[in-house]
């Protein structure tokens, strides 16, 4: 059941910040629904319209979009809804697709968001030092460092100085090897040559440890 009220000003800055990065047409709704007695209130975002989402995987795609509009509400908004939904407005109904999110799971998610936009913000500083330290000792050796100095000095005298980043997606990975399950957050670095470069960052689901727990730059 849908019930109809103004986006608050916080709600409007996450859609317009989820139009802007993926160039999207978006709109939203408010509702609620009743599964066994308990009774779900879902903030919906639709988003369509988009060349970057048309190339994205969209369980993870529609997982950042989440957190972006997550991320927007205020403390008392966080409070009044139990779920985000995500959907893919298409023309096709048989192309729509809707991701359901729980904002227990994405306060977890934008609180180790954080290990993402630390690595980042240390790249752009170009501060690989910083980076080795926060590694998790289990996934760093002697040749860290100077491997991850060489590969950045090698993109950067070809492509400039890093200008900025962007998240696109996160998600949850299941080590092949088996363990924790943990978070994984990607997106792309632009140069100054107006090029980008993905990568991705994963870090631990228990949100006291803000250990890097792996990184990829290719």
């Amino acid at each position: 059941m849908l019930f109809f009220s103004c986006a608050s000003e916080n709600q409007q800055k996450g859609l317009g910040l989820v139009s802007d990065l993926y160039g999207a047409k978006t709109s939203y709704t408010k509702g609620f629904k009743i599964n066994d007695g308990k009774k779900a209130t879902i903030f919906t975002v639709k988003v369509g319209q988009s060349k970057a989402l048309d190339t994205l995987p969209w369980p993870t795609a529609s997982s950042n979009i989440a957190l972006m509009i997550y991320e927007n509400f205020s403390d008392e908004e966080r409070g009044n809804f139990t779920n985000i939904a995500v959907e893919k407005d298409e023309k096709e109904e048989d192309r729509r697709e809707t991701q359901y999110f729980e904002l227990g799971r994405l306060a977890d998610a934008m609180e180790q968001a954080n290990v993402f936009k630390k690595f980042s913000d240390y790249l752009m500083k170009e501060n690989y030092e910083a980076i080795v330290d926060d590694v998790d000792s289990r996934y760093k050796n002697a040749q860290t460092l100077p491997n991850l100095k060489a590969y950045m000095n090698g993109l950067i005298a070809k492509h400039g100085k890093i200008t900025g980043y962007n998240r696109m997606e996160y998600g949850i990975l299941t080590p092949n090897s088996g363990g924790d399950k943990l978070f994984k957050y990607l997106g792309y670095l632009k140069f100054s040559d107006q090029s980008i470069w993905p990568y991705s960052v994963t870090a631990s689901m228990d949100i006291s440890n803000k250990d890097i727990l792996g990184y990829r730059l290719d």
